[in-house]
């Protein structure tokens, strides 16, 4: 019992991939797109601090609207 096996990295790589990597991802990817700073993404991938993000991400401008030049909440007229 003084190191771990091989099956109890693979067990918490089977645990981590979904809870942690992925979510940080995808996270860099939406950051990205919206035109925050990619590393801030990795941040949806530590459980608590994901929620926080989220909120902020949310009531905040964002630089890729504002480089455009497009309005949040503007009427779309056909």
């Amino acid at each position: 019992m003084d190191s771990f096996s091989i099956w109890h990295w693979l067990v918490v790589l089977v645990v981590l991939l979904p809870t942690v990597f992925i979510p940080a991802w995808f996270g860099v990817k939406i950051a990205s797109r919206a035109g925050f700073s990619p590393p801030s993404g990795v941040l949806l991938g530590v459980p608590l601090v994901s929620l926080v993000t989220l909120w902020v991400w949310a009531f905040r401008r964002w630089p890729r609207l504002e480089r455009s030049g497009a309005t949040i909440g503007a009427e779309v007229r056909n």
